[in-house]
């Protein structure tokens, strides 16, 4: 049983050679990659969200699709572009959504409102109004021929009773 235990040595260090000779190093870092990164990141600190729709986004895209699929970057430089992307599409739906309330905000108010999508109060029972009596026809003031009772009682009180007055007209 010797020559089998000395068989089953042979192969398993074979396949231990085999299997470390037969894997390939992954290639080297991408300079894409790296000259992409560094660009990326200025942008982004100059500008914050707002690079995500600056046109040198586009020279930094083409750096990353560059990058060879065997580079150890390569998973890197597809997960900057997947963020690039979806940075991206925010930003144009949010730029989207300033220019309507831009355009809503410049837009003339209507003057029916009815149309303005606000739940309008319900109308409230009018009331009969209150009758006055006779009025002065636009006279202020006492008037000739005014009785002295009058006087006393109404014109808010401009009026006491002293010594009896004749009044001449």
């Amino acid at each position: 049983m010797r020559p089998v235990k000395g068989l089953g040595l042979a192969v398993l260090v074979l396949l231990m050679l085999g299997a470390s000779g037969c894997r390939r190093a992954p290639a080297p870092p991408s300079p894409e990659y790296e000259q992409a990164t560094k660009r990326w990141s200025s942008l982004y600190a100059q500008k914050l969200d707002g690079a995500y729709l600056d046109p040198a986004t586009g020279e930094i895209e083409a750096l990353l699709q560059r990058v060879p699929a065997d580079s150890v970057d390569s998973v890197a430089a597809q997960d900057l572009l997947r963020r690039i992307d979806e940075g991206r599409t925010r930003m144009m739906a949010a730029a989207a959504e300033q220019q309507r309330a831009v355009e809503s905000a410049q837009a003339l108010p209507t003057s029916d409102p009815s149309h303005t999508g606000i739940a309008q109060p319900e109308a409230l029972p009018s009331e009969a109004p209150v009758d006055a009596g006779l009025g002065d026809a636009g006279m202020v003031g006492p008037q000739v021929g005014t009785p002295a009772s009058e006087l006393v009682s109404g014109f808010r009180g401009c009026f006491q009773r002293a010594m009896p007055v004749q009044v001449e007209g």
